[in-house]
């Protein structure tokens, strides 16, 4: 049988396995296609007023004509933009072009005061090792901004951008270098360069703590798909289709919206089918509005530490495997989907607190529960099955063996009061026949009787309750009960008898004693079950009707007959052929018994 402590090991053997795939990584994709459901289960947000994306879009491109345009126009946007906070350019400008044209970009910068414009880095193999460096602008322009920020953008597994790198630390200088997003959002914060610290997990920008990975990077929060900021054309600004006003004291941050500048980004709310409600990929700069926005309204996720995930596996298998046991399949199936649910519900509202519990990993673990859970029950129910059968296949016949297995709720092992039909065989005088006989014959003459006795009980479907040494005690109407359990216990005795006859002829030829049987018939309410203790159980039969019917074996001797059957017997018999073949002998005193009891037998 499994142990106690099955459940436990179970539990633990699923735990560890769940935390073994999801440290290595197993559960990743599906973890990250999760973490995007629940932006697009929660839908997009609203933004709020504070950022503006100035599109360099279709419409602008038509009306401006081909990019790149010349920088004297975009010191002409920032003519238009003075009143705005910060003007944050999501386009890079190494090289040189016209000096004049450079040249009034430059002042237009100057004169602003808060422009942010973009660096790239690049990595360079050199000596077998990368080599990391800035591109910058051109040193006129980096001259005359107010603040520069790296505008790299890392992408998960699957391409996708769901965390952004917001320092870099692989440099020469003590402190930490910005993003894009993050030098904007401090240029329109006044934060001073100096106030960005690392800590463990955490990086400090003033008074607001972002939590961070090992590779410095934060979880964005993502308002919605593309367009969810607010977006105007470039040339709409220049052109004065919006009142100077309008920008006072906006983060306004210029970059290309169009999909043929591929500077465009799949995000959470990007994943899904364009024809089932889906959205286009994210151009760059309305990726950098929302990461602004997370830094201006303190909204970021955080990924919940491993030791947190593993905590909560193994207790999530102790609860499904516990709770799962021992229920009807179908019950703990609707358990189980409860359970999914209940952890989908809990899972999606610390989401939204900002703490992202792996879903993934989560689920499996109370579905491998439920599994388990399952094939362990079945195992113990299959241990229990051959348990019972090889234990009944001692007692009865194979085709008793056979129905108890197809109805096991035939069986009441705990202990069931029910009427059967009892009988005890003994042999008369076997003590003195075994006296100066060597022991091997003995037992092997024996073993030859009791064979043929307990295969004719079987035979008749009577159960081989015990061998009394030189007898025996079956009952007939359990475990399996048969209304006409007398007829087959009195059939099988009138068998008995023939028999015996047969081998005591065969006896007689080998020169040895014929052997002298008595029987006795009781029927009765008694009690049957598994009787005994932790160490050894029999299936037996106790009471008062037990203890008539061997006093019915002991009463043959006096009448002189091998077969004596009770009165009690007799008025439960149903009609049949042995009813007419009754004889009856009389009455006789029982001990144990007030009453005199009945006691008859069969004639030819």
């Amino acid at each position: 049988m499994i142990g106690k402590n099955d459940k436990a090991l179970i539990s633990l053997a699923i735990a560890f396995m769940i935390a073994l795939l999801y440290l290595s990584g197993f559960f990743e994709r599906p973890d990250l296609m999760l973490y995007d459901a629940w932006f697009r289960l929660r839908g997009p947000l609203a933004p709020g007023n504070q950022i503006v994306i100035a599109a360099m879009d279709e419409k602008s491109v038509n009306e401006l004509g081909p990019l790149p345009w010349p920088r004297s126009t975009h010191a002409q946007l920032l003519d238009k933009l003075a009143t705005a906070r910060v003007v944050a350019f999501d386009l890079t400008f190494e090289s040189s072009s016209d000096p004049s044209e450079d040249l009034a970009f430059a002042l237009a910068m100057s004169r602003h005061g808060n422009v942010v414009l973009p660096v790239k880095i690049s990595f360079a193999q050199e000596d077998g090792s990368y080599m990391q460096s800035y591109e910058m602008p051109n040193r006129l322009f980096v001259e005359s901004v107010a603040n520069l920020g790296f505008v790299n953008m890392p992408s998960d597994i699957d391409q996708i951008v769901r965390r952004t790198t917001l320092v870099d630390v692989n440099n020469d200088i003590d402190i930490p270098v910005p993003s894009f997003a993050l030098a904007v959002y401090m240029q329109a914060e006044a934060v001073d360069p100096e106030a960005l610290k690392l800590e463990d997990g955490r990086l400090m920008i003033g008074l607001q703590s972002v939590p961070i990975d090992k590779l410095n990077q934060a979880l964005i929060d993502q308002w919605g798909p593309s367009g969810t900021f607010t977006t105007i054309s470039y040339t709409d600004i220049v052109n004065d289709a919006y009142p100077g006003s309008y920008f006072d004291d906006k983060i306004v941050i210029v970059g290309s919206t169009t999909q043929e500048r591929r500077d465009v980004y799949d995000t959470s709310f990007s994943t899904s089918n364009l024809v089932m409600n889906g959205s286009p990929p994210t151009p760059g700069a309305e990726l950098h509005a929302a990461i602004i926005n997370d830094m201006l309204n303190r909204r970021w996720k955080s990924d919940m530490p491993p030791s947190v995930h593993l905590l909560i596996f193994v207790v999530l298998a102790f609860i499904s495997v516990y709770l799962l046991s021992g229920r009807h399949p179908a019950r703990s199936a609707a358990i189980t989907a409860g359970m999914i649910i209940l952890s989908g519900a809990a899972i999606f509202f610390l989401w939204k607190q900002g703490l992202w519990l792996h879903g993934t990993p989560v689920f499996v673990t109370i579905i491998v529960g439920y599994g388990a859970s399952t094939a362990r029950d079945y195992v113990e129910a299959e241990l229990s099955r051959r348990a019972l059968k090889a234990s009944f296949n001692r007692y009865v016949s194979p085709a008793v063996v056979d129905e108890i297995m197809r109805n096991p709720h035939l069986v009441e092992l705990g202990g069931l009061k029910r009427t059967i039909t009892i009988m005890f065989i003994d042999i008369r005088g076997f003590t003195s026949y075994s006296e100066n006989r060597q022991a091997e014959d003995v037992v092997a003459r024996l073993n030859e009787y009791l064979s043929m006795m307990s295969e004719e009980i079987l035979k008749h479907d009577g159960t081989l309750d015990k061998y009394l040494g030189d007898g025996l005690m079956a009952i007939f109407g359990a475990p399996v009960f048969y209304p006409d359990h007398i007829e087959r216990a009195l059939a099988a005795a009138e068998t008995i008898l023939a028999e015996l006859e047969v081998l005591n002829a065969e006896w007689t030829k080998r020169q040895e004693p014929a052997l002298h049987i008595g029987i006795g018939i009781n029927t009765g309410p008694v009690v049957i079950g598994n009787v005994g203790s932790t160490v050894r159980m029999d299936y037996t039969a106790i009471g008062e009707d037990v203890n008539l019917a061997s006093r019915m074996e002991g009463l043959s001797k006096q009448y002189g007959t091998p077969l004596i059957i009770s009165g009690r017997t007799i008025e439960l018999m149903q009609e049949g052929p042995f009813r007419p073949r009754l004889k009856y002998l009389g009455e006789a005193e029982v001990k144990g018994f007030s009453l005199p009891i009945a006691c008859w037998t069969l004639q030819d």
